[in-house]
């Protein structure tokens, strides 16, 4: 089914005060009046789980109107309301899944009346020139179909017909709150390639998300083929398969007219770097005229740092982009492949996303998808939002519930309230998360999780699943639940609750050791592949590890770190702390060993081989060159190097406590907070290093740097600005900074 064009004609009188427009248009539409497009935001109104929530936009459209015939028009397309490509993830049987459909209301407020024009059976529609359309495959557009002057208010071009009135998907409709998804840059190729085969080949020298606009002069008829891929093979061309979805995917398809063409895709966006355009009849020798045009959720950039070490500096930039490159309405995974949130994803780069970027709008709807996909005994699917894909009974490869992932839900809740002090978003959540919490005891008494995902994309691992298997992260995280929702409980006041969930962690704890620690050290990993440095690196970050042992289990990781001659060996869960541990047990020279090693597995063994973003594993037959869930560790820039952290609720109260002995000349960096910026810029001068702090008005810090020469330089800081010198020497073993968890509520 063609993307249809709907209209409706009507005539207003004069002097109207104001008038706005709203609309549902699923799973996309482009709004029009008068044949001026509504608005800058593409792909709206955004993803959603369409039969509990749909969303709805609204613009003002006063200066478009005029005082005699309007028209009013909408483009609609498929999003993932109609995905028609059939894929693993069964969007092409979701509950909600129907054809392409719209409600609309334009309010037109007069000094003295109110009149309004909504989506009745006065439309009329027509088929529109994109002719097939899905967010994973791509789009066919046909330049010949298209209907001249249709917004018109005098056009009588196309075949028009009466539009049916169309059963709703089931939804509450709810304003989108979070920012709209928009064009935000414009990048020109750096290189192009000739293939033998007549196709060009066109490198934007980055991966991003997006699409590219072609223009061209082409012969009636003429087809061309658009293939977007993240890489190319060793013919040159564009290769971008996987094998969850049918393919090909990611290729759009134009048939020019009898015009100068300009394109665009109207209904969904491409991950990519490379996009090969082949044609039967078009001059390769001139070729048309491409660029890319980056697309997603425009958030505030809120944040900058820089350093003397371009590793850091890379990182920091792989990160930005990978974040921004996945944001669409959702947190995806894969701009390329999936296009899917993936919870676990999402929780492991949620402090970095925050740090970067405004993000308290984007989660604070996307925690609304969170409750929606939530059955009635507390499962959530590992993907947000979902159909009937990754339930306990779903007809899938992953099946909930999956701690490690799920625990999104509360990360993010938590976080809301630890960065942005919304408090708001924990007491209506709450009760949610309790149930969740509850189905796990339920479902597992004797407090160990069987099954889930684990310390996923480990390197030196013939698997995505690390070699210790699942339930030793679930069981982690299952503890870490329930520290959050005594943690929650006590922020909401729930104080009977928030002493009930800290005496079942003590109980996790005991479980975890009962089947766990008998086997160390290294868990249960050295029955299968050796020691890895994980499990005790989340042990000791998430609380699991009691104080007295915390040496011990840091003393595994840093000999294991040393042996491996600075390096990682961990996961996506483990790689989030182990900065972090590293530095607050003493080492962080080993942590900035880890960030900077050019050797095999690391950050920079990715950029040195041509990385512009960060990848999906270590290993190199990764499939995606555009995920973020590595971006955990910028998190650490922030509150490690430049030592930031939120003492209580919005950064009312600030700990300043840079890690000591960070091999760095030099670094600076600012945060953007709701009680205004914080800065810090720290410099090495001889055998000191200097700090100048600038604290916001109505906020207070505490400067905190161990040494071991002479224990802990601390100072109090008010609003202003603050130079502060202390000795360059190695912390001291043991000493820890404040963690999420531990930010006080009063």
């Amino acid at each position: 089914m063609a993307s249809p064009l709907l209209r409706r004609r009507f005539v207003i009188g004069e002097r109207v005060v104001r008038a706005r427009l709203y609309w549902s248009g699923l799973g996309a539409a482009n709004a029009y009046v008068n044949g001026v497009r509504v608005g800058s935001s593409v792909l709206d109104p955004g993803p959603s789980r369409y039969d509990k929530t749909a969303y709805f936009v609204s613009h003002d459209v006063t200066a478009m109107l005029s005082a005699d015939v309007n028209v009013l028009g909408f483009e609609l397309g498929r999003g993932k309301f109609a995905e028609p490509r059939v894929s693993v993830w069964r969007w092409h049987l979701a509950p909600w899944w129907d054809h392409p459909k719209l409600i609309c209301l334009l309010r037109i407020e007069y000094a003295d009346d109110v009149a309004s024009v909504v989506s009745d059976r006065e439309w009329e529609w027509t088929p529109g020139p994109v002719t097939a359309d899905s967010l994973l495959a791509g789009e066919r557009f046909d330049q010949r179909a298209e209907v001249p002057d249709w917004c018109l208010p005098h056009s009588r071009s196309g075949a028009w017909h009466p539009v049916r009135i169309a059963s709703a998907p089931g939804g509450a409709l709810r304003p989108r709150t979070a920012e709209p998804v928009e064009v935000t840059d414009v990048l020109a190729p750096v290189a192009h390639t000739d293939l033998r085969s007549g196709a060009r080949v066109y490198d934007f020298g980055r991966q991003l998300a997006g699409w590219a606009r072609v223009q061209a002069r082409l012969p009636n008829g003429n087809q061309l083929t658009v293939s977007y891929g993240e890489r190319v093979d060793r013919a040159g061309q564009v290769e971008c398969h996987q094998d969850h979805v049918v393919p090909p995917i990611q290729r759009d398809v134009i048939v020019a007219g009898d015009t100068p063409l300009d394109h665009e895709p109207r209904f969904g966006y491409r991950g990519f770097r490379y996009v090969e355009i082949e044609g039967a009849q078009f001059d390769i020798g001139s070729g048309p005229a491409v660029e890319a045009q980056i697309v997603h959720t425009n958030v505030e950039s809120r944040a900058r740092f820089e350093c003397s070490d371009p590793a850091l500096n890379g990182i920091h930039r792989a990160s930005r982009r990978s974040i921004l490159d996945n944001l669409h309405g959702v947190f995806t995974d894969t701009p390329t492949f999936e296009k899917n949130g993936w919870t676990g994803d999402a929780h492991l780069s949620l402090e970095t996303s925050i740090l970067n970027f405004d993000m308290a709008k984007f989660y604070s709807q996307w925690l609304r998808s969170f409750a929606d996909c939530q059955r009635d005994d507390g499962e959530i699917p590992p993907i947000i939002p979902a159909g009937d894909w990754g339930y306990s009974d779903s007809v899938s490869d992953v099946r909930g519930p999956v701690p490690a992932w799920d625990v999104a839900y509360a990360e993010i809740c938590w976080a809301m309230y630890v960065y942005y002090a919304d408090r708001r978003v924990l007491t209506e959540h709450y009760p949610r998360l309790r149930r969740y919490l509850q189905m796990l005891v339920a479902r597992w008494p004797d407090l160990i999780v069987r099954g889930g995902l684990g310390d996923w994309m480990a390197p030196d691992t013939t698997s995505e699943m690390c070699p210790e298997g699942a339930s030793v992260y679930s069981t982690l995280y299952l503890f870490r639940w329930a520290r959050l929702l005594s943690s929650i409980a006590r922020a909401i006041g729930e104080r009977k609750d928030a002493l009930h969930f800290a005496r079942l962690s003590h109980r996790i704890r005991m479980a975890f050791t009962g089947q766990f620690v008998p086997e160390r050290p290294g868990g249960d990993g050295d029955r299968a592949g050796g020691y890895r440095q994980s499990v005790d690196v989340l042990g000791i970050a998430l609380g699991l590890v009691p104080v007295s042992e915390r040496a011990r289990a840091a003393s595994r990781v840093i000999h294991d770190v040393e042996l491996r001659g600075g390096r990682l060996n961990t996961g996506v869960l483990g790689t989030k702390h182990l900065p972090a541990v590293l530095a607050t047990m003493g080492r962080p020279d080993l942590a900035f060993s880890v960030l900077t090693s050019r050797e095999y597995p690391s950050y920079r063994y990715w950029f040195d081989h041509g990385e512009t973003n960060l990848p999906e594993s270590w290993r190199p037959d990764y499939r995606s060159r555009n995920h973020h869930y590595f971006s955990s560790v910028d998190r650490w820039f922030f509150e490690g190097v430049l030592g930031i952290k939120p003492a209580s609720p919005g950064y009312r109260e600030i700990l300043l406590q840079p890690w000591a002995g960070v091999q760095l000349e030099w670094a600076h960096g600012h945060l953007d907070t709701i009680v205004g910026p914080i800065s810090v810029e720290m410099r090495r001068d001889g055998a000191v290093r200097i700090f100048d702090v600038t604290i916001p008005d109505g906020a207070s810090a505490r400067f905190l740097h161990p040494c071991r020469a002479e224990g802990s330089t601390t100072a109090a800081l008010g609003p202003g600005t603050h130079q502060l010198v202390v000795p360059d020497v190695l912390a001291v073993p043991g000493a820890e900074s404040l963690g999420a968890d531990e930010v006080t509520h009063d």
